[in-house]
């Protein structure tokens, strides 16, 4: 819940004080870029139909529904997968309430080095990849139990 609402709120006063395709200076090989993606990761199927908005949308919803399930089945010890599909999940669901009431996501993070630009992301998409990471870790983690 944390994680959707900082996504929320970190949205909602980007999208209120910065211009779109403006770049705001933060760091060295940091900025701030509004911009609105109307697709799914690194804005893939933008300009894809409503019909296949709505299929990506149904099937990003069942697997929050999925990986919520799998949350509260797991065992209480097991606590970095617990905290990793909590961050995917939140994430999931902040990215999912941009699109459900704006019709886009706000992205606004944008790293880079030299001219060459990560693909600009939003707190929601940063909580997806570091949960993510912790999933992986944690089979490794779990697959190193295993063989000792």
């Amino acid at each position: 819940m944390l994680i959707i609402v900082i996504d929320q709120a970190s949205k909602l006063w980007v999208n209120s004080n910065l211009v779109p395709g403006k770049v705001y200076s933060v760091l060295p090989h940091f900025n701030f870029y509004l911009t609105y993606n109307r697709g799914v990761a690194f804005s893939m199927f933008s300009s894809s139909s409503v019909v296949v908005h709505n299929i990506l949308f149904i099937l990003s919803l069942l697997i929050v529904f999925g990986l919520v399930f799998l949350h509260f089945k797991l065992d209480k010890s097991k606590y970095l997968l617990r905290f990793a599909l909590a961050l995917v999940i939140g994430g999931a669901i902040g990215n999912m309430i941009d699109k459900v009431i704006l019709g886009f996501v706000i992205d606004f993070i944008d790293f880079y080095w030299g001219s060459w630009h990560f693909a600009t992301f939003n707190l929601a998409d940063a909580a997806i990849s570091v949960g993510g990471f912790f999933i992986i870790l944690d089979s490794f983690l779990n697959e190193r139990k295993v063989t000792n």
